[in-house]
């Protein structure tokens, strides 16, 4: 779910008998959708997948030497202009 209360999307195990993966099915934003059980490992790749594609946000750590206190930030995600390269990094 996303921070505005909007449905992202989200797996269920109950109810929805009329459906033909019956027990299991689906939600998203435009409806219930037929759905096998997932993995976990598939549910966490989904969730990669939509903070990547609908949240283009770069976090960054950012520590106040003064007070010490540490925080994980997000900022907008970087744009390329013309004549410059924008390169990805995971870790650093």
């Amino acid at each position: 779910m996303r921070a505005d209360a909007c449905l992202i999307f989200r797996y269920d195990a109950t109810h929805h008998s009329a459906i033909a993966t019956y027990p299991h099915h689906k939600h998203l934003p435009t409806g219930l959708s037929e759905s096998t059980a997932p993995q976990f490992a598939e549910v966490l790749a989904e969730v990669e997948f939509y903070i990547h594609t609908w949240y283009p946000v770069m976090r960054q750590i950012i520590q106040n030497l003064k007070t010490g206190v540490t925080e994980l930030l997000e900022t907008p995600a970087p744009t390329c202009t013309p004549g410059h390269v924008l390169i990805a990094t995971r870790r650093t």
